[in-house]
């Protein structure tokens, strides 16, 4: 309940700064990307190559979202 209720808020308030929802999605999208490299150094945990194409797929789709502003408008 928290977790939805943490989106919710998010969600709100990147609205009300006038933020397209589509980066607010992106950040949450990006977050496993920042728990992986975290794991990689804390606990030596082995990503696998598939696993980090997907990441990056998901940080370059939040840049695109973030910029697409600028280039619709």
């Amino acid at each position: 309940m928290a977790i939805i209720l943490g989106i919710a808020f998010n969600f709100k308030l990147a609205r009300q700064a006038g933020l397209n929802i589509g980066v607010a999605q992106a950040i949450w999208a990006i977050n496993p990307f920042f728990q992986s490299i975290l794991d990689l150094f804390l606990w030596k945990s082995v990503i696998k190559l598939n696993q980090w194409l997907g990441m990056t797929a998901f940080v370059a789709a939040g840049v695109i979202v973030s910029l697409s502003n600028v280039v619709f408008d």
